[in-house]
């Protein structure tokens, strides 16, 4: 079953003096709380704000049906056309087979904070943004299973969303021949099942093969997912990416608050004079132009005019893009997208785009009882395991080995105290005869602590068995001394007979962040 065992506070793993100033009401912006006060106050002004739904619900129900959505997100999209219907918003890239279980952990607090502020007056629905535009196909390519890194191969340039699915029933292939040898045949069968919806469709791009398995998974969920790489939506931005065009404005903005209410903070974002790409024979580049060349300006202005599909906003842009098509409330990002879309705040302001409430997505850890009994036993907290602090072992060996580290130990103490004592007598005799003093107590020390450190390391020589199960406890935390959310994929998660989607939704809680350490027994 899946229960949560206890709850670490927010900044226990992820901790910036801007996230701690956020959360804490220490920002000098004009922006709502990260709570359900805010949430409230948020949806207030939105409802002062007038977006074009019907494109976007046109979009939606395209892709959906293309994805075969179930009923359930049907129906949330029809409900977007009513002006008194709002969304929460995810967003992350296309990663193959939901990539690290962070993602998933994403998807999952959306659809808790959607639960927690819908209401009759006012329906929520999730939505899962993807990053179907970001070109990085390496940071996307690949999952980890049981330290083995399975890839997808294949040449690109292009967004990732817009690419062949050519090669991904190669990596299904090499997963289950990964797994075989460690799951059982009931858990074989599950992956197999999760991983039938990732096979090749013939005319499918891998953005709507991403879709469809999204959708699969949280069809009782309602959770709407969107590729906006669509030339109606970019039509709606055209506005804006033509403001981007003609002039650096948005550079400046960023600079100035930078500068001024953020100065005390390194900020995440170096933004350009363009923050725009385009796409061009099938390759995804930056717009580079000189803004003082009014040719130039122009030549660029009409492309965008022409075909708006083929400009994609970066990393900066692209949340004023999310902002002006979704009727949005509330963003839930991890720590780098709380961040930027915090710097970005300016912006919103200067561009006349609703700003919505920034939440912190749900952290997670999973462990097993076997895991929690070595935990117990060598008395590791959970905060040290997470932070990958090791000094709990040191405080387990001085707890279980007193006898082998009492000589050593009462003589590096003795020493400190009669080095001391020594030392004083020398200085009162002569300076130089104290300095001595001082440099041979100081080489004692040094013997002292390396005889200790030996011993220890002889200890755990004699106890390979204390050794094993430190290395097996760190690494269900922390796997290749990454933390675990970040590593270990959520198809591994997904097939254990334990997990249950909806226990860990009724666990999450983006109003009240924080790291669960969650049981899957």
């Amino acid at each position: 079953m899946t229960k949560s065992l206890l709850r670490l506070p927010r900044h226990t793993a992820y901790s910036t003096p801007l996230l701690e100033a956020y959360f804490n009401g220490r920002l000098t912006l004009p922006i709502v709380t990260p709570d359900e006060d805010g949430a409230r106050s948020g949806l207030t002004e939105a409802k002062k704000v007038q977006w074009n739904r019907e494109v976007l619900v046109e979009v939606l129900k395209e892709q959906a049906e293309q994805s075969q959505a179930g009923s359930k997100a049907l129906r949330a999209i029809d409900d977007l056309l009513h002006d008194n219907t709002f969304t929460v918003c995810t967003a992350h890239q296309s990663c193959l087979f939901f990539g690290p279980r962070y993602l998933y952990y994403k998807a999952l607090s959306a659809v808790k904070t959607a639960r927690m502020l819908t209401s009759t007056e006012n329906p929520i629905y999730p939505v899962f943004w993807m990053g179907s535009e970001d070109h990085d196909f390496e940071e996307i390519n690949h999952i980890h299973w049981e330290g083995k890194s399975v890839r997808w191969d294949q040449e690109q340039g292009n967004a990732v969303g817009r690419m062949s699915t050519q090669g991904i029933d190669q990596a299904i292939d090499e997963v289950m021949s990964a797994a075989s040898s460690s799951l059982t045949r009931e858990e074989l069968v599950k992956l197999q099942g999760q991983l039938e919806a990732w096979r090749t469709k013939k005319g499918a791009s891998y953005a709507t093969l991403w879709q469809m398995a999204l959708y699969h998974l949280f069809q009782d969920d309602e959770l709407i997912v969107l590729n906006a790489d669509d030339y109606r939506l970019k039509k709606l931005f055209m506005p804006i990416m033509l403001s981007e065009l003609r002039a650096d404005s948005l550079q400046t903005c960023i600079k100035e608050s930078d500068e001024g209410v953020f100065s005390a903070y390194s900020m995440p974002l170096n933004l350009r004079e363009t923050n725009l790409f385009h796409f061009e024979n099938g390759v995804r580049q930056r717009v580079e132009l000189d803004k003082n060349d009014s040719s130039q300006v122009e030549t660029w202005c009409n492309k965008c005019t022409r075909n708006p599909e083929a400009f994609s906003p970066n990393v900066a842009l692209r949340p004023i893009y999310q902002q002006s098509v979704l009727p949005n409330i509330s963003f839930i990002g991890g720590p780098s997208e709380v961040a930027y879309w915090l710097q970005l705040a300016p912006a919103f302001t200067m561009l006349n785009v609703h700003y919505p409430q920034v939440l912190l997505r749900d952290q997670c850890i999973t462990v097993n009882q076997s895991m929690i009994a070595l935990q117990q036993d060598y008395e590791a907290s959970w905060e040290s395991l997470v932070l990958g602090d090791l000094a709990w072992q040191d405080i387990y060996l001085k707890k279980a080995f007193v006898d082998d580290l009492r000589p050593i130990l009462e003589a590096k103490k003795s020493w400190n105290v009669k080095g001391e004592e020594l030392a004083a007598f020398a200085h009162a005799k002569e300076e130089g005869l104290g300095k001595a003093y001082e440099g041979a107590w100081s080489k004692m020390n040094k013997l002292t602590n390396s005889l200790l450190q030996k011993t220890k390391r002889h200890l755990k020589q004699s106890h390979p068995e204390m050794i094993s199960d430190w290395t097996r406890l760190t690494n269900s935390v922390r796997p290749e001394s990454v933390l675990q959310e970040r590593y270990a994929s959520t198809l591994s998660l997904l097939i254990k007979k334990s997990h249950s989607k909806e226990a860990l939704i009724n666990t999450f809680n983006p109003f009240d962040q924080g790291m669960h350490i969650i049981v899957e027994d």
